[in-house]
């Protein structure tokens, strides 16, 4: 029989092992001559090789071009026309702002606020300041902020609603906060400056620099619920930085159509529906700004490391991060201002965006109907399997085939994880699992596929390969409809790669086992393998950018969810030997997880992070008429010698914050309560400088009784004045924290017994408002200041580092505390 009418070429049926004579009228030995027959001159590229060949080449080049960190703008120099965003002239603003740290309440927190004032009065406006307390309560405690928002607005010719373009200025205790907000502040200054170049909104543009919004969102809140602009508001624009570099994705809530128009307006848009089921993961706090209407924020998020960090300076910002996030704001600004919002389609919609084409979206009403038409087109290449003698056996092979391929995605990947924690040290004080942390996640997907192709060589000896493809679909196929029922903004991100996947399994099936390895087959399972990829691995950049390797097991799932997708194009990779690829890919994985390591990286790519605080509770003397340290209460009268002790979080980097250590620490080294977080675990380690320092003091300012309750205002006068004070109600006094400053919340069935609040009070000073008995003489109030610039309180000399040892941004590092135990008489 003629293995050729099967449409096996010579080449094929050579490699199969055949001995193949010449047709008929070809030149060669005649059968039967008894000559011996000449082998075959070997070639050294087999079509099988340029196969393997091409395909790795489809799939290398459709990853690598579809990637959103690709195709980001150039930078504009600042020669460039006044209506054009520049990021040369926003980098300006960036050196300006990100000069050191400038958490609320910090001489520059106040240093920044008063230079936004002068720039935005610069540009014609009349800026203005919104001077609050602000509050969120957990539970038994409540944290919060005397902040100070600057606004102003650019009127427009005919408005329907004003737009608001936002960021906050203040930044993490211990990080100059280049990417997180800096990059936020200089984009919307410069889009204002834009704005105000080009031809009149018919919009209003209200600006707004929050601050305290690293404490939890207090500015926004502020804004919203107190400044009597915000009833004005029909759409919020808001750029947001966790990273310092790639693409500036859109995060967003109730996209509609007029947001979506003007993001299809943006070259390059990058903005997928999944990232609203996101944003969470970026912002642990909801935007209060975004939650009552149409809005999106512009986010960073590449090498999210930097996030809070004292390395997240102005030079590791990418200028072309800076600009794509700019460009993004000031298109959709732009067509913003001239809408009638009156008028506005608030059906949302789902989208995602198309490398080379642009956004791709649809009503989410439409997520549904999708779903179902997916499973039909699974249920009619089941029927074609059907009549093609497939068995149950076999799909029921590449049903467990798909899904433990998801299953060992997941558990390579958490791993590769706990294998490389021992060798970070700054595992679990980053906002990433590593350094570096996307070189790991680019392992794990290299083992997700090598695991999967070895384990596609090994299921096919008992299963044909559309069985395969068809079993195994059913598992992205089955995730697409609980997402479409559970979670349909990110439905077209795994709807649209699948419809692509399962296309391409009904060109295996359709053209039966021999067809599909014809070349006209192969380049249509390229085309479409190489669509689905394209579609897919935007919206696996954005979950690995969110998630980071710190979620390990889920992101490793999703990458074994992405690596079905490669099954049509599996048979190409696994030939001419099954194990080329998987060794090849395996040695990718060793290579990049090798070099990533501390060990072959210099230290400071890796840096220590160490813990080191400085606390005084314990006075060795009388009043001193002493000159008074910087930030210390002008009332000479009140400074005293102070015992100081140091603390560190056990770990990595104690032994050296125990080298600041005068003498050992003996006995409890428990410090007790200081207010910084519930999570730190402080030890006292060793004794520290003797140290000059103010008291507080309280006076009672006013009581009134009501019924056996009575409401006492007390004014707290600080000694040590730095960025935070916190009060709390040592056990047994009995009490309850009701408010502070102008900000009052109710006790409830939990009191709350300990504040933190930071910044400079609005007013005459820090007045905190308790309820108490009636029949209790006094109250007990334990104090503590925070100082976060230590140097000024116990001495440039000590909180030095080499390069390679950084402050632990996780914990409250780099502090003077000063404790006080303050009796107030009230009755």
């Amino acid at each position: 029989m003629d293995l050729r009418g099967f449409g096996l070429s010579d080449d094929d049926l050579r490699q199969l092992g055949y001995d193949v004579a010449p047709k008929a009228g070809e030149h060669g030995p005649r059968q039967g001559s008894g000559a011996p027959t000449p082998p075959a001159a070997r070639r050294p590229w087999q079509p099988a090789t340029r196969r393997w060949l091409a395909t790795v080449l489809v799939i290398s080049s459709t990853v690598w071009a579809s990637s959103a960190w690709r195709g980001l703008p150039r930078e504009v120099v600042v020669t460039a026309p006044d209506s054009a965003f520049s990021s040369g002239r926003a980098l300006v603003q960036l050196v300006e702002i990100a000069q050191q740290p400038r958490p609320t309440g910090s001489p520059e927190n106040e240093r920044v606020r008063g230079y936004l004032l002068r720039r935005l009065a610069s540009l014609g406006l009349e800026p203005e300041l919104q001077e609050t307390t602000a509050f969120s309560r957990d539970s038994t405690s409540v944290r919060a902020a005397s902040l100070r928002n600057v606004v102003a607005r650019v009127p427009g010719s005919a408005q329907t609603g004003a737009i608001v373009l936002a960021a906050h200025y203040d930044s993490a205790p211990l990080s100059p906060g280049a990417g997180d907000d800096g990059i936020g502040v200089a984009t919307v200054l410069e889009a204002v400056r834009a704005l105000l170049a080009g031809p009149p909104l018919r919009n209003d543009v209200i600006v707004l620099f929050t601050d305290a919004d690293d404490l939890g969102r207090l500015g926004s809140g502020a804004f919203v619920g107190r400044h009597p602009w915000a009833s004005d508001v029909a759409a919020t624009l808001t750029v947001e930085a966790r990273g310092v570099a790639g693409p500036a994705m859109v995060f967003e809530t109730g996209l509609s159509r007029p947001l979506v128009t003007a993001l299809s307006d943006v070259s390059p848009p990058r903005a997928i529906s999944l990232a609203r089921s996101l944003r969470s993961r970026v912002e642990p706090a909801p935007n209060p700004l975004l939650a009552s209407g149409p809005g999106l924020t512009v986010s960073v998020l590449g090498d999210a490391a930097m996030q809070h960090q004292p390395r997240d300076t102005r030079e590791r910002i990418s200028e072309r991060t800076l600009q794509h996030a700019g460009g993004q704001l000031l298109a959709v600004a732009r067509s913003l201002g001239g809408i009638d919002f009156s008028q506005l389609d608030e059906t949302e919609r789902v989208y995602l965006s198309l490398p080379g084409w642009g956004l791709v979206h649809y009503p989410r009403a439409w997520v549904l109907p999708t779903a179902a038409a997916l499973a039909v087109l699974w249920m009619l290449a089941g029927l074609v399997l059907r009549g093609r003698r497939a068995t149950r056996i076999g799909t029921g092979i590449g049903l467990v085939y798909g899904a433990g391929v998801v299953v060992l995605g997941a558990l390579l990947a958490r791993g590769l994880r706990d294998f490389a924690a021992p060798m970070h040290p700054e595992y679990g004080a980053l906002t990433t699992a590593f350094y570096e942390d996307g070189v790991y996640q680019w392992a794990a997907a290299a083992l997700s596929i090598a695991c999967a192709a070895i384990a596609y060589a090994l299921v096919k000896r008992w299963a044909r390969r559309d069985e395969l493809i068809f079993g195994a679909l059913s598992v992205p196929l089955l995730s697409s409809l609980w997402v479409a029922v559970q979670v349909p903004d990110a439905a077209p991100a795994l709807q649209l790669p699948l419809a692509a996947a399962l296309l391409a399994g009904v060109v295996v099936i359709v053209a039966g086992p021999n067809r599909s390895r014809s070349v006209w087959a192969w380049g249509a399972l390229a085309l479409l393998t190489g669509v689905a990829l394209a579609l897919a691995v935007p919206a696996v950049e954005l979950v690995s950018a969110t998630w980071t390797f710190g979620e390990a097991t889920a992101l490793g799932a999703v990458l074994g969810l992405t690596t079905l997708l490669l099954l049509p194009l599996m048979d190409p990779l696994l030939v001419p030997r099954w194990w080329v690829t998987p060794t090849l890919v395996l040695v990718a994985a060793a290579v990049l997880v090798g070099l990533s390591t501390p060990a072959m990286r210099a230290p400071d790519a890796h840096p220590l992070p160490t813990t080191l605080v400085y606390l005084a509770d314990a006075p060795v003397g009388g009043s001193l008429p002493a000159p008074r340290p910087p930030g210390m209460a002008s009332d000479s009268s009140r400074v005293r010698s102070m015992a100081g002790r140091w603390l560190t979080v056990p770990g990595p980097g104690e032994e050296w914050a125990r080298s600041w250590a005068g003498e050992p620490a003996t006995g409890d080294t428990d410090p007790g309560v200081l207010l910084i977080g519930a999570d730190e675990r402080f030890e006292i380690v060793g004794t520290a400088p003797v140290t000059e320092l103010a008291a507080p003091r309280a006076s009672v300012v006013s009581s009134s009784v009501v019924g056996p309750t009575r409401t006492v205002e007390v004014l707290v006068e600080p000694g040590l004045v730095g960025e935070m004070t916190g009060l709390y109600l040592p056990p047994g006094s009995p009490g309850a924290l009701i408010g502070v400053g102008d900000a009052r919340w109710t006790s409830g069935s939990t009191p709350v017994r300990a504040l933190t609040h930071w910044g400079a009070p609005i007013g005459s000073g820090l007045v905190v408002t308790l309820e108490v008995d009636t029949v209790q003489p006094e109250i007990s109030l334990v104090v503590l200041e925070h100082h976060l610039r230590p140097r000024l309180v116990v001495g440039g000399y000590f909180f030095q580092r080499p390069d390679s040892m950084t402050p632990n941004a996780s914990v409250g590092s780099d502090r003077a505390i000063q404790r006080t135990t303050i009796r107030v008489p009230i009755g």
